[in-house]
């Protein structure tokens, strides 16, 4: 019974000595401001991290924002993987922007969702918007506000 107690004393000494893991770059990526103007607000629930990307949620009842990056190696990974993700969102492309960026709109009697992602250099981010309590277009506009912000900020990182 000693030895059992002394384990599990080392075990949660060791747990409690590990670092914490780094928070998810994808829930930093759009200021608290930036989501509240979208679904009002929200804080942030990191659902995946790793070196070569991150995802997270932020939720408001049933108003959620979903955000991905991912880190590629090369420019023409970034754009391949740009090019994927509108294809599957039925993404437009938006002119204008400090990065390529497309957006996506679907709506549904059921569902209202806006999609928009864009690439800066190897960087790759897509957040979508899920709302049904707002229009998909003006759903989409909000969204566009934010992540215009958010491709000005990643453009001067370059």
């Amino acid at each position: 019974m000693l030895k059992l107690s002394l384990i599990a004393g080392s075990l949660v000494a060791l747990l409690h000595s590990q670092p914490a893991a780094p928070p998810a770059q994808a829930c930093s990526l759009l200021t608290a401001q930036e989501v509240a103007s979208v679904i009002g607000a929200a804080s942030p629930l990191g659902v995946t991290n790793a070196g070569t990307g991150s995802t997270c949620m932020f939720q408001n009842g049933d108003k959620v924002i979903t955000v991905l990056t991912n880190r590629l190696s090369s420019a023409d990974a970034a754009k391949g993987q740009f090019d994927a993700k509108k294809r599957v969102s039925a993404g437009k492309d938006v002119a204008g922007w400090p990065t390529p960026a497309y957006v996506g709109v679907f709506d549904s009697p059921k569902d209202r969702v806006a999609i928009v992602g864009l690439v800066s250099s190897l960087t790759f981010v897509e957040v979508k918007a899920i709302d049904k309590t707002q229009t998909a277009a003006d759903l989409s506009t909000k969204l566009q506000a934010a992540m215009k912000a958010l491709s000005g900020r990643l453009a001067a990182q370059k």
